[in-house]
Parts: structure tokens; C-alpha cells; sequence
């Protein structure tokens, strides 16, 4: 890397830094930076928070015509993740539950929510959540609790997985529960709550 582009990348980790500083009460850690170009008009920087060692966060730099730089992040991402849970958990108490936030979604999409709970209140609210049984599920229950959460303004996909690994499967990554879906998954269930919050198959 060149003089000019470590500096370029040692001025944005500052910067971003402050930034992530100023509204979070938490210790990042940068990882990685990559320049704004041709098909991306924002610089990004990533970081390990300290409250979640085993997450990323991205912050996204976009530089304004003064000079002057504004952020957006995902760290909502880690610290809505368990309440998140906890909210779909409400739905099939017997189930594992795990969720996923669309990267698609950033913190200036939020309305200002600060919690999970206040973005849902909100009604823009998207999340992909995952139910994780040992038993499949009847197709009258399943569209229950879609309909369900849909009541609550909540958009994204709802899977409904069946396992032989429950127990197993709490410690497990989604992403590698996912990506081992033949080693780990019986049965899978997509439905899909669209933006007007009506339950699609």
C-alpha cells in the first residue's frame, strides 16, 4: 500500500473511530479498510467491537461536497441480536431461535430507534428469523405464527427448521447451520413477510 493510501486509511479509521465512540458505549477495534471507487461511493471500515469479540462491524464513510464526512454503521446488528430472540421466541417458546438482519439495513434506516423493541414499535422493522424444532411443525401452525408476527409490523423472511440437532444447534452459527444444511437440517420451511407486512409462501 502506498504512503498516500495508508494515510487515506489511517485518517478514516480516526475518523470513523469518533465516530462509532460517540454513539456507542463500547471499545471497536479496526480490522480493515477499503477506499471509495467506481462502483462504491463510500469508503468502508470494519472493527471488532469489545462487547462482541466475535462480530464485525462496518461503518461506511460517504464524503459530502464540504469536505465533511457522514456514517452509518451496522452495529445494531449485535446489540438487537437477544432481544430480537427473545421477541420471536414469544412465538414458539419451544423452539431455538436465531435471527439475522438483512445487509441491506443500516443504522440511519432505524427512525432512531435505539432498542429492538422501539424498531419494532416503529412498524419498519425487517428480520429474518429462524425456528429450529426437533418435530416438524403442521402447516396450520406455522401460518399461525407468521400471521402472527406480521400483526406485530415486523417484515423478512420466517424459516421453520427441523432437526435431529436441536440442542446441538444452539451453540451453532446460522451461517453454518445454513451452509450444512445436509449434515444438520431434516426439513425447511420459507414464508415471507413482505413490506405491507402481508405473509407470502
Amino acid at each position: 500500500m502506498s504512503k498516500d493510501k495508508n494515510n487515506a486509511a489511517e485518517i478514516m479509521r480516526e475518523k470513523a473511530t469518533e465516530y462509532l465512540n460517540k454513539k456507542y458505549n463500547d471499545t471497536f477495534t479496526a480490522k480493515g479498510y477499503t477506499s471509495s471507487n467506481w462502483a462504491y461511493d463510500y469508503s468502508s471500515i470494519t472493527f471488532t467491537p469489545k462487547s462482541f469479540p466475535s462480530s464485525i462491524v462496518e461503518v461506511r464513510a460517504y464524503k459530502n461536497d464540504d469536505d465533511s464526512y457522514t456514517f452509518k454503521d451496522n452495529y445494531f446488528k449485535c446489540f438487537m441480536n437477544n432481544d430480537a430472540v427473545d421477541f420471536f421466541k414469544e412465538f414458539l417458546k419451544d423452539a431455538e431461535v436465531k435471527v439475522r438482519f438483512p445487509n441491506t439495513i443500516w443504522s440511519d434506516e432505524l427512525g432512531g430507534a435505539s432498542t429492538f423493541s422501539e424498531w419494532q414499535s416503529i412498524g419498519n422493522c425487517t428480520v429474518d428469523s429462524y425456528f429450529i424444532t426437533n418435530n416438524t411443525l403442521s402447516d396450520d401452525v406455522m401460518n399461525s405464527i407468521v400471521e402472527s408476527i406480521a400483526k406485530q409490523n415486523v417484515s423478512g423472511t420466517v424459516t421453520f427448521i427441523t432437526t435431529a440437532y436441536e440442542n446441538k444447534l444452539k451453540s451453532e452459527d446460522l451461517d453454518n447451520i445454513l451452509n450444512n444444511q445436509d449434515k444438520f437440517i431434516s426439513e425447511k420451511y420459507e414464508y415471507y413477510i413482505n413490506s405491507d407486512f402481508k405473509p407470502e409462501k
